[in-house]
């Protein structure tokens, strides 16, 4: 149990730095702050329903392995979607950047 609480909190701690990544990459650091917040109640509903959803698969299998099979799948088809990320974070820094240095 100590060794899958272990495993479950990298996880969780990988999960948001691939997210701040995302969020940064996609909308660049001065709007990181407010597309952030934004997140927050789209994640929710999903937050509060791991946990019924675990119980729920538990009860119907008598295990928790579907339960951990689903959550593998949902993390490999995330970790796919860095692919296609367009970076506009990069593209402000060097507009910025071009913006100061015309005269």
């Amino acid at each position: 149990a100590v060794l899958l609480g272990i495993v479950f909190e990298k996880q969780n701690i990988a999960f948001m730095v691939s997210l701040a990544f995302a969020i940064a990459a996609s909308f660049g650091s001065r709007s990181f702050p407010q597309v952030n917040g934004y997140l927050r109640p789209i994640q929710l509903p999903f937050e509060l329903t791991a946990s019924p959803f675990a119980g729920f698969i538990y009860d119907t299998f008598g295990s928790y392995q579907k339960a951990f099979l689903f959550l593998a799948g949902v993390v490999l088809l995330s970790m796919v979607g860095p692919f296609f990320i367009r970076a506009g974070g990069a593209r402000e820094r060097d507009a910025r950047i071009r913006a100061a240095a015309e005269p």
